[in-house]
């Protein structure tokens, strides 16, 4: 906790005696003490120096505005404990005051314990307060954070409660599937967007991760149907919320290159049967050379006997072309 001797007060009181007993008193136990007597010098004083640290608050101030008109101007611009030191002791009095401020109400003349230990109280009422702002403002923040990945990911988001009711959903998901969000917050199961033939594996899984809340988000294809009807391909991913029954899910549609992979996958059986067709073309006509090779051996071979038998028979022989 903060050194409370290292504070500065801001005393006002308009009776001159009070006034110089209060100060003494709260130097003589390590405070800074500022002193006004009127409410329009606490407002003043508030607007002017920003180090002022607890407001000792007097209720009646002779002239002008009272304590708790002052009080007021100043709480509704300055975060500053502020404690009513008064004389008055009626309840409405006191329930006024509390409407305006927490951080107590002291009766004057209770003794000088009474007052130190009242102003240590409203320190650390303040210190608390402070404290859970801060959380609250971080809780805020990763609220705030969370939101914002849950809107912008680009992949349809929902929140699934234990009997898989969809309990949020983000834009995307609205686009995706056709539905508004009246239509589908809180009125529909995540099963009835799930295709028949993926409905039982997604109703074992969800049972599965609802059984262990350490389970880590599993991914899955499946396809899902539109509010038109359509059915279409996509990938989820679903995870458990730890410390609680509900789970975040991530659908990715991928239905057009499910259809680019069926279309590129038909592609390729053409070619492959395409290049099989070559393939068998081309044996045959490997073949038909082959044969062709031959017939002209062949042929070569009965040149070459007919040339010699034409050339050795011992007598003349005349070739006549008609």
């Amino acid at each position: 906790m903060t050194d409370i001797k290292s504070k500065r007060i801001l005393l006002v009181e308009d009776e001159t005696i009070n006034a110089k007993l209060g100060k003494r008193t709260l130097e003589k136990h390590g405070y800074e003490v500022i002193h006004v007597n009127t409410g329009e010098g606490a407002v003043s004083a508030v607007q002017s120096d920003p180090g002022i640290d607890l407001i000792l608050m007097d209720i009646d101030l002779g002239h002008g505005i009272d304590g708790t008109d002052a009080a007021e101007i100043i709480l509704k611009d300055y975060d500053i404990p502020l404690v009513f030191l008064s004389s008055h002791t009626e309840p409405e009095v006191v329930e006024k005051t509390e409407g305006i401020t927490s951080y107590g109400y002291i009766v004057k003349n209770t003794g000088e314990t009474v007052l130190l230990a009242s102003m240590k109280m409203a320190f650390r009422l303040f210190e608390a307060k402070k404290k859970e702002e801060a959380k609250e403002q971080k809780l805020r923040e990763g609220e705030e954070r969370y939101r914002s990945i849950f809107e912008n990911t680009g992949t349809s988001m929902f929140l699934v409660g234990s009997d898989m009711t969809i309990e949020m959903v983000n834009d995307e998901f609205i686009c995706r599937f056709g539905y508004t969000r009246e239509e589908v917050a809180g009125k529909i199961k995540w099963t009835e967007l799930v295709h028949p033939d993926y409905l039982e594996f997604m109703t074992e899984q969800h049972m599965l991760r609802r059984s262990n809340e350490c389970a880590a988000s599993r991914g899955y294809e499946i396809k899902y149907i539109t509010k038109s009807g359509e059915i279409r391909d996509a990938y989820l991913s679903v995870g458990m919320i730890p410390g609680t029954d509900q789970s975040i899910a991530s659908l990715t549609d991928i239905t057009d290159r499910k259809r680019a992979e069926q279309a590129l996958h038909l592609k390729n059986e053409e070619l492959v049967a395409v290049n099989e067709e070559l393939a068998a073309m081309n044996e045959e006509f490997e073949a038909a050379n082959e044969e062709l090779i031959e017939t002209n051996i062949q042929l070569e071979i009965k040149e070459q006997h007919y040339r010699t038998l034409f050339e050795n028979t011992g007598s003349g022989i005349i070739v006549i072309e008609e």
